[in-house]
C-alpha cells in the first residue's frame, strides 16, 4: 500500500515523531521542529499543538508513521524516554503512578517483601519449594 504524497514538512514530521530521540512520540515537539515554529511567538504553542493533533489524525501521516515504526527496534533509550514521558505529564494520574513504580523498580529504590505466614523450620520440602515458586513470581511482577 502506498501513501499519497507527503509534503517535505510532513515527511520531516513524521521522521522526528518516528526516529528523533528529542522528538519521539512527541507530536508537539515533532511538528515545532519540522515547521520550524517560533514558539516564543504569542499564540505559537497552541496553534502548535491543535497542529500537531491534526496531523496526528490524519490517515496519510498515520500510515506514514506505521511504515516508518515497523522496522524500528526497542532500545532502552526509547523505553526510558517513554516511562520519563509518563512519569512527566499530568493528564492521567493511574498511569503516572505506574510508571514512577516502574522506575523504582528498575532502579532498585523499592525492595519488595514477601510475607510467608508460616516459619520455614515447618514447612516440607515440597512448602518451601512452592513458596520460593511465590516469591519469584512475585519479583517479576
Amino acid at each position: 500500500m502506498k501513501t499519497n504524497k507527503l509534503t517535505p514538512k510532513q515527511q520531516k514530521f513524521c521522521e522526528l515523531y518516528t526516529c528523533d530521540p528529542d522528538c519521539f512520540g512527541n507530536g508537539f515537539r515533532s511538528y515545532v521542529k519540522a515547521y520550524g515554529i517560533d514558539t516564543g511567538k504569542k499564540g505559537a504553542l497552541a496553534g502548535a499543538r491543535a497542529s500537531a493533533s491534526q496531523l496526528l489524525t490524519n490517515p496519510n501521516i498515520l500510515q506514514k508513521l506505521n511504515e516508518l515504526s515497523e522496522p524500528m527496534k526497542m532500545t532502552d533509550q526509547i523505553v526510558d524516554q517513554e516511562l520519563s514521558f509518563l512519569i512527566s505529564q499530568r493528564a492521567d494520574f493511574r498511569a503516572k503512578i505506574r510508571a514512577i513504580s516502574e522506575y523504582n523498580k528498575l532502579r532498585g529504590r523499592i525492595a519488595q517483601k514477601l510475607q510467608i505466614e508460616r516459619p520455614y523450620a515447618d514447612m516440607s520440602d515440597e512448602e518451601l519449594v512452592a513458596a520460593i515458586d511465590e516469591g519469584k513470581k512475585a519479583f517479576a511482577k
